[in-house]
Formats: structure tokens, sequence, C-alpha cells
């Protein structure tokens, strides 16, 4: 049977195989946009004939509620884009109308920048050397070290395995082989593939070896590398919640988990060792635009940065 409104067709699009092949982060990025929608109008019926007036109008209102709903312009165009991936899936597979797609009808709104506070090196040796800290706190720091220094987003680090950590058989460093980090399946299509490899510093190889010690101290039997603090596997969810007790307890009121990311992109690209190419490729970007757009300079660190020409 098909369905005949929008809560429906986008319970039909979760069973499809195309969804079950998605990263972790991904769907979870999905079901939040999925939840968002039905907030605005789990009703919204479907067509299965061309009834465009009829569509065009409906969709003005459903368009209008969701920008009552108070979302940035971003979010905005976040929901459109996924009412088009949903109903363009709908029209291909149950027949959609192309005409009952409401982001047809739907304007794109203009991009507004976020605010944003990128850590610095010296934000991340703050968080590495505070003082009195617990065992979450100590958890917690050692993950904070890691994404600056790797510029993984946070999903990538929490779908790490202990055995995505591995040789470099290509070169050899002068202590022998090299380690490389191998993420897999960063993007939904790349299911099961390496999407790019992350080099293993010796602060990141720091890192490991903590989280491998704690892993050892709480005998985790799952195969995360950064398992959770009572040795149970981590989700987004409760990292963020230990991350902002922490950045509470430190006055880092305006500091995001995301900030880690840019910051790591904000050193890599003013580096003139490696520039905005290696950045585009650290941190696993197809397009040097989406990198360029991680920068982020205040005047005192651009200041500081400049040596003259």
């Amino acid at each position: 049977m098909k369905p005949t409104n929008l809560k429906e067709l986008l319970e039909e699009y979760k069973q499809g195989n195309h969804y079950k092949v998605l990263s972790e982060g991904t769907k979870l990025n999905y079901e939040s946009l999925h939840k968002k929608l039905i907030l605005t109008s789990n009703s919204h019926p479907l067509y299965y004939t061309n009834s465009q007036e009829e569509t065009r109008a409906i969709s003005s209102k459903w368009w209008d509620k969701i920008m009552d709903m108070g979302y940035s312009n971003s979010q905005v165009n976040e929901l459109k884009k996924h009412i088009n991936r949903v109903y363009s899936w709908g029209f291909k597979n149950l027949g959609l109308s192309y005409d009952s797609n409401p982001a047809v009808y739907m304007t794109n709104l203009n991009h507004e920048l976020k605010e944003t506070h990128p850590f610095t090196r010296e934000d991340v040796e703050i968080v590495v050397s505070g003082k009195n800290y617990n065992t979450a706190d100590k958890w917690v720091s050692n993950i904070v070290k890691f994404l600056f220094e790797t510029g993984m987003r946070p999903n990538e680090m929490i779908e790490l395995k202990v055995s995505d950590v591995v040789l470099d058989d290509t070169e050899k460093g002068t202590l022998g082989q090299t380690r490389l980090i191998q993420i897999i399946g960063a993007k939904g299509r790349e299911k099961g593939k390496v999407s790019r490899y992350v080099a293993v510093t010796p602060a990141v190889q720091g890192c490991i070896r903590s989280a491998m010690e704690h892993r050892k101290s709480v005998k985790c039997s799952n195969e995360q590398l950064f398992c959770s603090i009572t040795g149970r596997k981590t989700d987004y969810t409760y990292f963020n919640r230990a991350f902002r007790n922490l950045m509470i307890k430190l006055g880092m009121l305006e500091k995001e988990i995301y900030d880690l990311r840019r910051g790591c992109a904000t050193e890599i690209i003013n580096n003139p060792n490696y520039g905005i190419n290696v950045a585009q490729k650290q941190l696993g970007h197809k397009s040097i635009l989406t990198t360029q757009r991680y920068e982020n300079l205040n005047k005192k660190r651009a200041a500081s940065l400049f040596k003259g020409h």
C-alpha cells in the first residue's frame, strides 16, 4: 500500500536498502531531519498524479510553518534539501508525481554564516592540562586533543575501531613503517570503503595509547577505539554531554565539538608547510570550496602568523 502523507513516506523511505547502507552518522542526521519535518507537517498529503496548483498552495503553507519554527537559514535549506531527497526517492520508487515535490515550490534562503569559535592549540593545551579532573574529564580531554590533531568529524571518531589504526605499506619512516588511521565509510556511498587516511603523528599516537590503556582498564569488550568511561559503546549524545560538562567547568562556554575540526583546518591552512590542499585531504572534502569555509582567523591571529613579504 502506497503512503498517503509525509509521515508514511518517511517511514517507507527508512525501510529501503539505500537507507540501510548509510553510515551511522548520516542516519542520525537524517533521523533528526525526519523529526523536524514531521513536527512541521506530518499529514502533508502525497500525490500520485499531477496536481500542481493544489500542491503549490499546500506547500506554501508548509513553507511558512517551517519558517515560523525559528530555524536558521542554513537549517531551513537543509530541510528543503531533505524534502527533495525523500520526494525524489518517492518519484523513482513509488510513482510520486514530480510536481508533488514541495521543494520545487520552496525558495532557497541566503546562507547565514554561524559564528564559530575554532579551538587554537593554546585552547587545547588548557583542556589537556586542566587540574582536578575526574575520570570523565580525563576521558574527554584525550578525545579533544585527538579531534584537534586529526580534524576528524566527531561521528568518524566515534565509529573508529582499534583495527582502523594500520601500518602504511607504501612508505617507511626513519623508525620503520609509519602508522595511519583509515576512515571507513565517511559518506553513505562509501560504506565499507576507505574514504581517506589520517596520519598518526606523535601527538595522535599519544591519544591512541591513552585510549588503549583506558580500554584495558575498563575491560572494554567492543571494538570501538574510544569506548565509553565504563567500557561500553560511545555515541554522540554521550560524548557531547561529557564534552559540554568539561567546557562549563573550564569556562569555555562558547566552544562546540565541531570547533575542534574548524581549529584543525585553520592550523593546517595557515601552516606554510601544508596549506589548503593538504587541509582538503586531511578533512576529507570533495570540493576545496568547502575547505575554504573552515578558515577562520581573528585580527590578532592573522597578525601573529604574518611574517612579512
